[in-house]
């Protein structure tokens, strides 16, 4: 986990220093300084929907003052003063909206830079959430192997035990109690439930033996295991696997 940690760490830092690299390269190359950047903040700044009604805005603004201008020069005449200044407000304008444009496929190409990065970063994620769900699949087969294990162990324990106290200890399963937090008539079936299972797993003479001496003690009980060993056997059945 610690390698995948540094692995990580790395990977965030080479896309941080490529990310810092290429501002570098940026403000190298002329291409970027501290007026286009904040040009860059100040078209970023709005929606695309405030800035379509700037826009719009504008353009009204701007065709509304040419329907002016061409009505005074159609009243007036045109000075020769007066066409040189609106073809220098041309101009201007002309220059402005080159601006614009450029401004506007820098900071295209800006955020195509940054969603690259994104979707590297995306990938990263990706790769940590698929090794963090194997890990939790080796503990959680590696857990069950385990009890699996420990579960035969004491099966064979209780087998070893003469009858009368294999017995005894599993009375002992049943009549424990149940935790504060836990439901009583939940905690009775689990521990049932366990109990058959052990028996499920024992020999069929060790079984009896056992059975037997349960019924010395309590014949409604041992009846009562015995039929749900007889169920928990048909329903293994069913399902086409071996008891466990």
């Amino acid at each position: 986990m610690s390698s995948l940690k540094n692995a990580v760490f790395f990977l965030l830092l080479v896309n941080t220093l490529a990310f810092i690299g290429l501002l570098g390269w940026l403000v190298t190359s002329k291409r970027l300084n501290v007026d286009r950047a904040r040009q860059v903040r100040a078209m970023l700044t709005p929606t695309i929907a405030q800035q379509a009604a700037a826009e719009a805005e504008v353009a009204g603004k701007e065709q509304t003052q040419q329907k002016q201008e061409a009505e005074k020069v159609r009243r007036v005449g045109v000075p020769e003063s007066a066409a040189e200044r609106l073809e220098s407000s041309r101009d201007a304008r002309d220059l402005i909206e080159q601006d614009r444009l450029r401004a506007r496929e820098e900071v295209r190409q800006l955020r195509a830079i940054l969603d690259t990065k994104r979707a590297e970063l995306d990938v990263v994620n990706k790769q940590i959430t698929d090794a963090q769900a194997a890990l939790a699949l080796a503990r959680q087969e590696f857990a069950q192997s385990v009890g699996d294990e420990q579960f035969e162990q004491a099966v064979a324990t209780l087998q070893a035990q003469k009858p009368k106290d294999a017995a005894a200890m599993l009375r002992s399963i049943l009549d424990e109690p149940a935790p504060a937090q836990q439901e009583v008539a939940g905690h009775v079936r689990n521990q049932r439930s366990l109990v058959v299972k052990y028996l499920s797993a024992m020999e069929e003479r060790a079984r009896n033996r056992v059975l037997a001496e349960f019924v010395k003690a309590d014949p409604k009980l041992a009846a009562e295991l015995l039929e749900a060993i007889r169920q928990r056997g048909d329903a293994t059945a069913a399902a086409g696997a071996p008891l466990p």
